[in-house]
This record gives C-alpha cells, sequence and structure tokens, in this order.
C-alpha cells in the first residue's frame, strides 16, 4: 500500500510540474523549443558542434586564470577527439589559439 501512495504522489509532483512548465512555455511550439535547447546545449565542448566560419569566445592559453574571453571566427579545429572538458581548441583567422568557451553565431 505504501508503494501505491508514493506512486501517487510522484504522479501528482511530475503533473504539477508539466503545469508549470506548460505555463512558462505556453506559446512556444516544440520546434522552437527544440531549437533553443540545441543551441543552449552548444558550449564549445562537443566537436560536432564546433564548425569553421562559427563566431565564437575563446580563453587563450594566457587568459586561463582571469577567464577573459576573446571573440573570433573559426579557421581551424586542432582538437581531435569528439570531447574535451574544457572546450575544443580552435585557432581564429587572425591566427589566435584558444579553447572554445562559448558559440555566439553559427550560420548553419
Amino acid at each position: 500500500m505504501d508503494q501505491i501512495h508514493r506512486l501517487k504522489g510522484l504522479n501528482a509532483h511530475r503533473t504539477g510540474v508539466e503545469s508549470i512548465i506548460q505555463q512558462k512555455i505556453g506559446e512556444f511550439s516544440f520546434g522552437k523549443l527544440l531549437f533553443y535547447f540545441l543551441h543552449l546545449n552548444m558550449d564549445g565542448r562537443n566537436r560536432a558542434d564546433v564548425k569553421p566560419g562559427m563566431l565564437v569566445n575563446i580563453i587563450l592559453k594566457k587568459d586561463q586564470r582571469s577567464g577573459n574571453l576573446t571573440e573570433g571566427i573559426v579557421k581551424d579545429l586542432l582538437t581531435s577527439s569528439s570531447y574535451h572538458s574544457r572546450g575544443i581548441k580552435v585557432r581564429l583567422t587572425d591566427g589566435q589559439v584558444g579553447r572554445v568557451a562559448e558559440i555566439i553565431e553559427d550560420d548553419f
């Protein structure tokens, strides 16, 4: 009997969460939500998300302690693995090298 009450409580909580989400996103379509979700998760740690021509913010080696960001356009991807916990290493069109901290804009 205890398990039934627990399951009912979980179901009520799930329903409450769903209604809050519905209220918050009301006018958005599923396609728009998917678009925003995918772009929010593009943080520069997955190689598949970083492509030449993208506008990104990188952290240069000399700026790792301060966290200063440098904006630029990706010329080359230098990290060969599919994922890097501190960001994919890239060379910008101006020759600066650093790890992608965030993707600002993509044209794809």
